[in-house]
């Protein structure tokens, strides 16, 4: 535990109150001694200010770094050297500033975009082009074919047909086109 603080990054101002009983004013001097690292010590002249020593400590920033070192205070008094004081001193900044770096991971939304977009009209317009649509393709089926049983055939009877009569012609279905294979189809009807 410290008994004092020192600022490192400002110039501080220590003020001590001290007796001294037989001697003069005149032949007394001070100074204010901090044990630094390494066996480096640093000596701050002490001044008379009224019954007290006044010492002033510079900015001690980049010569030592924050802690606790040992101080005194010593009095020399013909060529005599008193230690009324000796302390522990705490040395920091004045303020102390200190940030974290916290990442985090931005989650990314869906990313929406519009845009206009605009097409001159043309001042005639083209028609539609035609449309070619393929003829249906008709497979003809196959009929059965009738195989007759080995029984013996009877004679039909005479089939009278009128000889004056035109010859009957079948008309053509407007669903389907001429095939040839629909001859063969008619043919095979009419036996």
């Amino acid at each position: 535990m410290s008994d004092f603080d020192i600022y490192l990054d400002t110039e501080n101002e220590l003020k001590f109150t001290v007796a001294i009983e037989g001697a003069h004013e005149a032949n007394v001097r001070s100074q204010f001694i901090l044990e630094g690292p390494k066996g480096i010590n640093l000596c701050f002249e002490g001044r008379p200010d009224g019954g007290e020593i006044a010492v002033d400590v510079p900015s001690l920033k980049g010569m030592l770094r924050e802690g606790l070192y040992n101080t005194r205070l010593e009095v020399i008094v013909d060529d005599r050297v008193f230690t009324p004081l000796q302390m522990q001193a705490n040395l920091k900044p004045a303020i102390k500033v200190e940030a974290v770096v916290r990442t985090a991971q931005k989650v990314a939304g869906p990313v929406v975009s519009a845009a206009v977009v605009s097409r001159p009209k043309p001042l005639i317009e083209s028609p539609a082009p035609p449309v070619a649509v393929p003829a249906p393709v008709v497979t003809p089926t196959p009929t059965p074919v009738r195989v007759a049983s080995p029984t013996p055939r009877q004679p039909a009877p005479p089939v009278s047909r009128p000889t004056t009569a035109a010859p009957q012609v079948r008309p053509a279905s407007p669903a389907r086109k001429a095939n040839p294979l629909d001859s063969l189809l008619d043919s095979l009807e009419d036996e």
